[in-house]
């Protein structure tokens, strides 16, 4: 019995270090340039957000690995277009507020410490506020008005963007690892599930039209190790 408990205890202590060895917690951070467009005009500058976020990382070999973390995101951008008839300049800003839950696999092209690697999944964001203001401006005087539309736009509580990168990783001795990855993402899933509602579903007096987001950006990265 006692050599039964014994074996029980390596095995655990064997498994709890094996399973220290393939995970490792992180901290990322991204300035992006973003495209915020419900299709009623010219997406302009300034376009720009950030996103910061915790990581944790478990690889399953040398070469491939999960992505899960918790994190925020900010955007804004801003469209314009002259109005029919009157040619007044519409100015429409857009800025988001989200929590994001990236679920990224990652794999590399190398088991060295320095190495390229690519970078694919979703990022589940939880909407924490949409917030679009519009201002119009007369050529043929400077009076201009803001309103807040934003219970005239159909804004999803939940969006599932689609996030592609390419990034290398930098392993300093006795210094964790630091990252330095391109990232594109985009919630086209979104809007493709949105087809079928429109198709099929219930009409609407506003077309139920998911916003479409795309941003790039350059996410700056630091595991533990």
């Amino acid at each position: 019995m006692r050599t039964t408990l014994v074996l029980f205890t390596l095995l655990c202590f064997q498994q709890a270090a094996f399973a220290q060895k393939y995970q490792s917690f992180g901290i990322s951070y991204a300035p992006t340039l973003a495209r915020i467009n419900d299709f009623s005009g010219k997406a302009t500058g300034p376009r720009y957000g950030q996103q910061a976020c915790l990581i944790f990382q478990w690889k399953t070999s040398s070469t491939f690995s999960y992505r899960i973390g918790l994190g925020y995101s900010y955007l804004q951008a801003a469209k314009s277009y002259n109005q029919l008839f009157t040619n007044d300049l519409i100015t429409t800003w857009s800025r988001h507020h989200d929590i994001i839950l990236p679920f990224l696999l990652q794999f590399s092209f190398s088991s060295r410490p320095n190495r390229l690697f690519l970078t694919g999944g979703v990022v589940p964001s939880i909407n924490l506020g949409r917030k679009v203001t519009e201002s119009s401006q007369s050529p043929y005087s400077t009076y201009v008005f803001e309103r807040d539309i934003t219970a005239a736009q159909n804004y999803q509580w939940v969006d599932v963007p689609v996030s592609l990168g390419i990034g290398y990783e930098i392993k300093p001795k006795n210094m964790g690892r630091f990252y330095l990855q391109p990232v594109f993402r985009s919630n086209l899933l979104t809007q493709l599930v949105f087809i079928p509602k429109a198709l099929f579903g219930r009409r609407s007096p506003e077309p139920e039209i998911p916003t479409s987001v795309n941003t790039f950006g350059v996410e700056l990265g630091y595991f533990l190790k």
